[in-house]
């Protein structure tokens, strides 16, 4: 095994220098000088609107209907600005096209082709540097993407989270050559990208009907799944959509390989979904905000009743109001996170696939390297120099599976694995896709578990208190520490919402594990919005801050909230105290 420590700080200029990327992982899809000024001037929707499935979501999604009678009640459940919404602020709305690996006069026919009275008013988002970058990194994978065979590689391997694709013989591609027919059939991160599963488009016109709305909206989730449209409201099936491309899925071919890495592509981050999802922005209400919306509508209680019958069984005595939504999906995402990366082993067991470093934790070879180490301190599972597995899903999964109270389960899976990848380098593809296979179930297991428990001002202080409590072994990487930070911050802030913030004190600290200038150089603001450019600026900050990371910093600030926040806890000390 060949196992090359870089010094991280090199490491921040060497990623700058060649990261031809499609930007900051999936997280970075998109960027321009700011929103379209009106719908006749962004090519987005325009092309969009070619598609009949999408033109139908423009219709009432774009703008507030001007007929009063319909923004009553329909307007307080959707907004009826979603698309609007999803287009100005929104950095996955053009990720397809910021990404394009083609020339600067290439990507404005396309343009023309578009948009027939498009003249030379061209938007500043048509092309940019990550067209520049994405074709260079196209050129090192050796994607001849002026080619017709060429530009299919670049969809199957890229466009599958940038834009959407699937290669699906009995689909149209619509790119017979890149410029042959710039309305593809795969719009990218439209609305069907999430809101649809399969062919079927009845769903949207039966729940457009203004007449059969307030039917549609409590019908069951496997009702509406049966005329196409995806069940986002469930929390887990919502977190399992994002996470396949922020984290993988080999089934859709949606996976960063270590030879892409190579090529130019940054380093995926760490995942939070609740934040991931608050600073996309989102452009639907909160679970909490919808709660709210609908006071004195008669589906309020059956709607919730419908979509969550794990948590109301009794649809006469439905009482979404104390939910804590936010922090509740992010211990659903946090379960979510870890079955996916380790899914990933799982579809990865096959002799073309097994052993690409991708599937292995970065820092475990790209660190610093200094003495002493914190890395030798805290030890090795087996022989030293095995590659570990990704560390950042663990620091959120032990609160997660405490608030399940299925913890034991996994964590002796998790034992058995890491135990096995320590047995040889890379590990025995066979058996851990075995053991993979029962953790993946395991944590399944916990999550179902995890959707059927309330969570109340009480026990979100208590989560509080089990973040507090992370382990200082699995706070080793900046990703795996800020994804405790992110979840503090969440649950506090959800606190506050809802009428029972915390103590000046605890806020602060709190507020102290991020953003920068508190020494723990840890940022939790995302790059988000279609007027951010991600790269270089904001990935070369970001590799900074890796590189500036304390450690030690964040450790201490975590035991000073465990002091404080344990005198008020309300679950036994020895019920969230992690092995």
């Amino acid at each position: 095994m060949i196992c090359i420590a870089y010094n991280i700080r090199v490491a921040v200029y060497l990623g700058v220098a060649f990261a031809a990327t499609f930007m900051w992982g999936h997280l970075a899809h998109a960027q321009d000088s700011g929103p379209p000024a009106d719908a006749a001037s962004d090519l987005v929707l325009q092309s969009w609107k070619k598609q009949d499935a999408v033109a139908l979501c423009v219709e009432c999604h774009y703008n507030p209907p001007d007929n009063p009678l319909l923004r009553d009640e329909a307007t307080n459940f959707s907004r009826r600005t979603e698309l609007k919404f999803w287009l100005d602020r929104d950095k996955h709305a053009i990720a397809r096209r910021r990404v394009e690996p083609l020339s600067k006069a290439e990507l404005l026919q396309q343009a023309e082709a578009i948009s027939e009275n498009l003249q030379s008013n061209v938007p500043p988002d048509w092309f940019g540097q990550s067209n520049v970058l994405s074709r260079r990194i196209c050129d090192k994978l050796e994607y001849e993407v002026t080619t017709t065979e060429g530009y299919k590689k670049f969809q199957q391997n890229c466009m599958t989270c940038h834009g959407g694709f699937r290669d699906n013989p009995n689909e149209k591609v619509g790119f017979d050559r890149p410029l042959a027919d710039p309305i593809s059939s795969q719009p990218g991160i439209s609305c069907n990208y999430c809101h649809q599963d399969g062919d079927s488009i009845a769903w949207i016109k039966e729940h457009g009907v203004q007449d059969a709305a307030k039917a549609w909206r409590t019908k069951l989730p496997e009702e509406k799944l049966a005329l196409g449209m995806r069940d986002l409201v469930n929390t887990s099936k919502q977190a399992d959509l994002c996470l396949d491309c922020h984290v993988g899925n080999r089934a859709n071919n949606q996976f960063v390989t270590h030879e892409m890495y190579a090529a130019g592509h940054p380093p995926l981050p760490s995942v939070e979904v609740q934040t991931f999802c608050e600073q996309m922005p989102q452009h639907w209400q909160s679970l909490s905000q919808l709660h709210d919306a609908l006071a004195t509508s008669p589906t309020r209680d059956p709607y919730f009743a419908a979509n969550f019958p794990e948590l109301f069984p009794n649809a006469q005595n439905v009482d979404a109001g104390k939910m804590y939504w936010n922090t509740r999906k992010m211990l659903l995402g946090a379960i979510a996170a870890r079955i996916k990366t380790v899914n990933l082993l799982t579809e990865s067991a096959t002799e073309d696939r097994w052993g690409d470093y991708a599937l292995y934790d970065c820092a475990a070879c790209h660190h610093e390297l200094q003495t002493p180490s914190a890395r030798q301190q805290r030890g090795f599972p087996g022989a030293p120099g095995r590659p570990r597995q990704t560390e950042w899903p663990e620091s959120l999964l032990n609160t997660a599976l405490l608030f399940s109270r299925a913890f034991e389960a996994p964590r002796a899976f998790e034992k058995e694995l890491q135990l096995e990848f320590s047995r040889q380098p890379f590990g025995d593809a066979v058996k851990v896709s075995g053991i993979a296979r029962q953790l993946s179930e395991s944590l399944d297991a916990a999550r179902r578990a995890a959707q059927r428990k309330p969570i109340d001002a009480a026990m979100a202080k208590n989560v509080l208190l089990a973040l507090a409590r992370t382990n200082e072994s699995q706070l080793l990487t900046y990703d795996s520490a800020r994804q405790v930070a992110w979840g503090m911050q969440l649950v506090a802030d959800e606190m506050k919402q809802e009428g029972s913030p915390l103590s000046p004190q605890i806020q602060t600290l709190i507020d102290s594990l991020s953003n920068g200038a508190s020494g723990t150089g840890i940022e939790t603001i995302l790059p988000a919005g279609r007027q951010v450019f991600i790269y270089p600026k904001n990935l070369e900050e970001d590799l900074q801050r890796r590189a500036n990371y304390d450690r030690t910093v964040f450790v201490q600030r975590l035991r000073q909230l465990n002091g404080i926040i344990a005198r008020s806890a309300v679950v036994p000390t020895q019920v969230l105290t992690t092995k």
